[in-house]
């Protein structure tokens, strides 16, 4: 199982595979294209960026330590620059997270993996699983907002 987190967390993140990581959908963007709003229904990719730096820093820091708080906040709140960063912090702040969660798996212990974490019956490898297909959905929002913009090169992997 640790095998296949690993490598799946990789697909998503760094290691281009059958789609486009987010490492690579987030290259070269300015903090203005990131904050671009096609309406006010849909989010920019600098909210979806803070949606996803909440979701995996939570878990991560669960994973870690194995208590948490989990903050009184809607999901719509999740993709508020709760912190202040700028463009560039938030881009750091992801990538540590990313490091985090390959070397939080590749120390914990198999059991841990397969422990249940909750009422639902999920273990932290689903989790981690659903953590991972979060990430690749929000990076295909990601680069749909790219090819809108007209910021995106298909030579990166999608035309």
């Amino acid at each position: 199982m640790k095998e296949v987190l690993l490598y799946q967390l990789e697909s998503i993140w760094s290691k281009p595979d059958w789609f486009v990581t987010l490492k690579t959908a987030l290259e070269g963007l300015t903090e203005q294209q990131a904050s671009i709003k096609t309406n006010r229904s849909n989010n920019s990719i600098w909210e979806i960026l803070n949606h996803l730096i909440y979701w995996n820093e939570l878990y991560l820091e669960r994973f870690k330590t194995e208590t948490f708080k989990l903050e009184e906040i809607t999901n719509d709140q999740t993709f508020e620059n709760r912190n202040d960063l700028t463009w560039p912090q938030s881009v750091t702040k992801i990538r540590k997270i990313f490091l985090g969660w390959e070397m939080a798996i590749q120390s914990a212990p198999d059991d841990k993996l397969n422990k249940m974490i909750s009422a639902k019956s999920l273990t932290w490898s689903n989790m981690i699983m659903n953590l991972i297909t979060h990430t690749a959905y929000h990076t295909g929002q990601i680069i749909t907002i790219r090819k809108e913009q007209q910021n995106w090169d298909p030579a990166k992997g999608v035309s």
